[in-house]
């Protein structure tokens, strides 16, 4: 891969603690970049009018560091290009940034670096060719994957990006604004838990049919978080695996790590609307083992009336009416909004109390009667 970068100004100052024993500190004003990177699959050219970023790092205890980072960019632009592929580019109007990690350990974070670069300069030139790791790089990625429990504590990243555009032969369309807000940290017992939240608002584009302009999501959000990773059992999986002459892991290893949790997945926060409908709904689901699971979702949503109506006046969305029919007949009206609440445990979904698996057996059982019997009933 060939790689450039150039600016028309740069500006760096900081001030540097070599022994780690107080804060680093540093600034940096770039303006005018243009990068340019090329390979066998293609090129990439990405163009920012300015960025601007502070970062450092300050220590916490032995071998331990609090690091941050927190940038912005201005008119940023990114194209790409493949003789496979038509061409592709995204702009942004504005991005800030920022990420931190309390506990660093200076030593393991040496370890995954001389890692990358082993595993980098180990790597043959053709992406296509096969090649066994040698010795040296496939003992720095065992003790990189032995170490990744006691790597850092609590991490936060973030980012806030305004007036997205992107184009390809095939797309074209824009984003208002898209948020992301991410943290992760150890809860105890070798467990870790990771948070996301998501939002989008203000989607256009010129392939959506006008008739189905105000149907289109004006926001999204959503929200999750997953809890029971088993962080030291699988770095351990993953060490032995990087055993030289090492057999891949089994589904078994798989599953007891599932077992060793139990992993949780929640939905913290889903919101969005379709036309004069608005939709939220939150839940929580649990995976003790692969064979079994267990979960809640409560659903709310308000305007389906309106919904429903607004499809029967459109011969394209008609269709979608039997459907809205069937979910408003197992809602519970709940003041304007209808309400779903979810239950699936032991085999069994249940929405608002009705045991769905029993209406689709008793559903197949009367499609199973001779016609005559079911006349004659």
């Amino acid at each position: 891969m060939d790689w450039s970068l150039r600016g028309s100004e740069q500006k760096i100052t900081g001030v540097l603690d070599p022994t780690l024993q107080a804060a680093s500190t540093f600034e940096m004003s770039l303006r005018d970049l243009e990068g340019h990177a090329e390979s066998p699959g293609g090129e990439q050219i990405s163009r920012t009018a300015s960025l601007t970023a502070r970062y450092g790092w300050e220590p916490t205890g032995a071998d331990r560091l609090h690091v941050f980072w927190k940038a912005s960019r201005e008119d940023h632009r990114i194209s790409f290009r493949s003789p496979q592929q038509p061409p592709f580019e995204i702009s942004i109007a504005r991005m800030d940034d920022a990420a931190s990690a309390e506990d660093v350990s200076f030593a393991r974070l040496g370890t995954l670096l001389r890692a990358v670069v082993g595993l980098v300069e180990a790597l043959p030139p053709d992406a296509g060719a096969a090649r066994e790791l040698p010795p040296e790089p496939l003992a720095q990625l065992r003790q990189a994957a032995a170490d990744m429990p006691d790597l850092l504590g609590r991490f936060e990243a973030s980012a806030q990006v305004h007036g997205i555009a992107a184009a390809s032969a095939a797309f074209r369309g824009s984003l208002a604004e898209m948020d992301f807000e991410t943290h992760g940290e150890p809860t105890g017992d070798g467990m870790f838990r990771l948070a996301v939240r998501q939002t989008l608002e203000g989607l256009e584009s010129p392939l959506i049919p006008p008739a189905m302009h105000d149907l289109v999501p004006h926001k999204l959000v959503l929200a999750w978080d997953v809890a029971g990773l088993p962080g030291r059992e699988f770095s351990a999986l993953l060490a032995r695996a990087l055993e030289k002459d090492a057999p891949p892991p089994t589904n078994e290893a798989f599953a007891a790590l599932l077992r060793r949790g139990p992993l949780t997945l929640g939905l913290d926060e889903l919101g969005f609307d379709v036309g004069p409908a608005t939709i939220t709904a939150h839940g929580e689901l649990r995976l003790p083992s692969p064979e079994e699971f267990a979960g809640t979702l409560h659903i709310r949503m308000t305007g389906l009336d309106a919904l429903m109506a607004r499809a029967r006046g459109d011969q394209q969305l008609a269709r979608m009416v039997p459907m809205l029919a069937m979910l408003k007949g197992f809602g519970r009206p709940q003041g304007e909004a209808m309400v779903w609440d979810i239950v699936a445990d032991r085999g069994r979904t249940l929405v608002n109390g009705t045991d769905l698996d029993a209406l689709a057996k008793a559903a197949r059982a009367s499609q199973g009667r001779h016609p005559q019997d079911r006349g004659n009933r």
